[in-house]
């Protein structure tokens, strides 16, 4: 069994690709249903953020899988193959593993050490198992990876501060107008993004908030918290000769303004300062064709690199500490998976002894069963299979402390002194997923 990773994020695919890579909302249960579908792929979890469009699986082979995820991502966001092949990473084993921790402690986020994406690797593994697609190696290593991501955040400063896209988007907003004072705001969208910009803008002496959502209510509500005002979404172009910086992030699949509509306001506009248009949406909710309008300055998300970039020089001495916490989580979880190949042959020695013991019990309650009462009786059989436990805990324990190769000749001998009937590892494993599986909402097909 191989864990493989196939991934389009910020650090080499544009987002113009990865806008189309996007996987979530309501198509996400027949997107699993499809991915599972290739008999290559025995377990996955999607991974989709405003940076990245990751698939985690586990397979037999790794060509073959490598193969069923190009085909599947071909199929399912209509992107060529040559593009994939271009921009797509493929990590496995211990590549893959080591990048999903880094990914979850905020390492290989946009903004070092941003604390959103650990939620999102949360959200991603229910989301997985809500549609059966996570079983036993990705079940333990995304648990495992939340861990590591939560002790990067409690026991180090990665996350100390204003560490999010949406503190570089204010970042970025600050440096290009110079001075935010006195300065109108408009927020298009109502979520957790929206918030955490709204709030950093506070602190910088700004005029006016304003937020316009689809859902009013959500748009008063974030207003309520931000000291704002609401406006209904028909009335966010007519708003824009007013602002000064729009910050956009919606789960619209389209673009919400186009150069048109704003060209349109800007003879409106009192002001001589440029409008500063920032799209942290991915898909991008801003027509591109902005740039061409006269007094206005657009950037969308991958813009963001160089206010990113000094965040992360400002917190590389933080790197080493978290990096020193994930190898530790890391080395554990690969010593489960060691341990995980012996599950067929412990449960077959398990089963012989067992067999033993109640077979020689069997013969002895024929001859002897009348000279001892029920209480007695229960107290043997609870005897003997106490004694078969601390006689197989020893050598259990000695062989998941052994190397792999120890543990390969070690497990080759007692296959042969007991005359072991041991399943197969890949049947074993795959009657493992059938039964995870079995307790999982069904597949959509």
């Amino acid at each position: 069994m191989h864990v493989m990773m196939l991934g389009l994020s910020h650090h080499a695919t544009p987002v113009e690709v990865r806008e189309r890579a996007a996987m979530s909302g309501s198509k996400l249960p027949q997107t699993f249903a499809n991915l599972l579908a290739h008999p290559e792929v025995l377990e996955s979890v999607i991974l989709s953020t405003c940076n990245r469009a990751e698939i985690y699986t586990v397979v037999e082979s790794l060509e073959e899988g490598r193969e069923a995820l190009l085909a599947f991502m071909a199929d399912e966001t209509g992107l060529s193959r040559g593009v994939l092949e271009a921009y797509a990473e493929f990590l496995t084993d211990s590549d893959a593993i080591t990048h999903l921790f880094r990914v979850a402690a905020g390492l290989e986020s946009l903004v070092l050490g941003e604390g959103q994406i650990l939620s999102q690797v949360k959200d991603a593994y229910a989301t997985s198992l809500e549609h059966g697609g996570a079983g036993v190696i990705l079940d333990r290593l995304f648990r495992a990876a939340v861990t590591a991501g939560k002790r990067a955040r409690t026991e180090t400063d990665i996350a100390r501060g204003a560490v999010s896209v949406s503190s570089a988007a204010v970042e970025l907003a600050r440096h290009t107008l110079g001075d935010l004072k006195g300065a109108t705001v408009l927020l298009l969208g109502a979520g957790k993004m929206s918030e955490l910009a709204a709030k950093l803008l506070g602190g910088y002496g700004i005029g006016r908030v304003v937020v316009a959502n689809r859902s009013f209510e959500s748009a008063e509500q974030l207003a309520a918290k931000v000291n704002g005002e609401a406006i209904p979404w028909i009335d966010m172009a007519p708003t824009l000769s007013d602002a000064d910086v729009v910050i956009c992030c919606t789960g619209a699949p389209h673009y919400i303004l186009s150069a048109s509509d704003v060209a349109g306001r800007l003879s409106q506009r009192a002001s001589e300062r440029p409008i500063v248009f920032i799209d942290i949406s991915v898909p991008r909710n801003l027509d591109p064709e902005l740039k061409r309008v006269p007094g206005v300055e657009l950037f969308d998300i991958d813009d963001l690199h160089s206010v990113a970039s000094r965040n992360r020089a400002e917190r590389a001495g933080i790197v080493d500490e978290v990096v020193a916490i994930l190898d530790h989580e890391i080395t554990e979880f690969q010593t489960w998976v060691k341990n995980f190949r012996l599950t067929p042959m412990i449960t077959s020695l398990r089963t012989r002894i067992g067999s033993l013991r109640e077979t020689e019990l069997s013969r002895f309650w024929g001859k002897h069963a009348e000279a001892f009462t029920p209480e007695q009786q229960a107290m043997i059989e609870e005897m003997t299979q106490a004694l078969v436990n601390k006689i197989l805990h020893q050598p259990t324990a000695e062989l998941k402390r052994m190397s792999l190769p120890q543990q390969q000749r070690h497990a080759s001998a007692l296959k042969a002194l007991f005359d072991l009937k041991v399943e197969n590892l890949a049947d074993h494993y795959r009657r493992k997923i059938d039964e995870r599986r079995s307790r999982t909402a069904p597949l959509i097909l």
